[in-house]
């Protein structure tokens, strides 16, 4: 069962005739919100304007079991590359992870006539992105219900030689910058230019290179201009000559395109993990667990 208004309900009761469209909201998490349909023309519904001028979409059935079972649903996004709103390439900002965590629902809307939203929609399903994979008609999105999120390892700590923490996190710096608070991201972050010949795996430092450059394995860098920009990488091994990455860019970078990079951490009591940010004391780690022993 699904909700739907006293006016609505009356209306498909009196078996009329009507049109029908589905309507997409695509909410991110970085508050931006896309609104497609798969009518021919755009419709406002819910304070929405659902445009009909995005990437076509096709999705599969929805189904709702009475039990704690995950609900699921596929989505596949049509498109040519440049279908969002600013001409940007859609396959491109979804590789850089643009509907990472984006919640999507699914409503339909009933129209007496062509374009008439005016007894409101129903909502269909709701849920959050769960995989995504970048096909050559487009994108493969699977939506899995917010239950989903109840599918997690427990106990929440882990009996682990390395660090339950993650670098900057609220257990690795509960108060940053503060004596005895954890490290400050913005103090082990920094700007940078691409050198000489670049490639998607690797680029040289084009400006001077920063103290302690080991010490940004394990860390990420963001590219703020040029073809790579948005786009953000783990770091592997880096010196004083080079950063390479842990998987390759989607496209290559031009010398001179700038970008932040950020320290990375072992997470373990070695050099370049908690004694470098000086904070063993909030390190989470079971180093002196003794090993899984079997009996002979």
């Amino acid at each position: 069962m699904r909700a739907a208004n006293a006016t609505l309900q009356a209306f498909l009761a009196s078996r009329q005739s009507f049109w029908v469209a589905d309507l997409f909201l695509f909410e991110l998490a970085n508050g931006t919100t896309y609104a497609w349909t798969s009518y021919t023309g755009n419709l406002t519904v819910g304070g929405h304007t659902y445009s009909a001028l995005g990437p076509l979409i096709d999705r599969t059935k929805w189904g709702i079991k009475n039990t704690i079972d995950v609900p699921e649903m596929e989505i596949q996004i049509y498109s040519n590359g440049t279908d969002l709103p600013d001409g940007s390439n859609l396959k491109l900002q979804v590789h850089n992870g643009l509907f990472d965590y984006a919640q999507i629902t699914l409503s339909r809307v009933f129209m007496p006539t062509p374009g008439d939203c005016s007894l409101g929609a129903v909502e269909i399903f709701t849920g959050n992105t769960a995989e995504l994979e970048i096909n050559a008609l487009g994108i493969k999105l699977t939506v899995k219900g917010a239950n989903n999120t109840l599918a997690q390892y427990m106990p929440r700590q882990m009996y682990s030689n390395t660090c339950n923490h993650t670098l900057f996190d609220s257990g690795c710096a509960p108060n940053p910058g503060q004596p005895d608070g954890g490290p400050l991201r913005s103090t082990y972050t920094s700007t940078n230019t691409v050198g000489a010949s670049p490639t998607r795996y690797a680029i040289a430092w084009g400006g001077t290179v920063p103290a302690n450059p080991a010490n940004f394995r394990y860390g990420y860098i963001t590219f703020t201009s040029g073809v790579a920009s948005g786009q953000t990488r783990t770091l592997g091994v880096c010196s004083d000559t080079s950063i390479a990455f842990v998987y390759p860019l989607y496209e290559a970078p031009a010398e001179g395109d700038t970008f932040e990079i950020t320290y990375g951490c072992s997470r373990t009591r070695n050099a370049n993990g908690c004694p470098f940010f000086n904070n063993l004391t909030h390190f989470l780690g079971f180093p002196w667990v003794p090993p899984e022993t079997y009996g002979t």
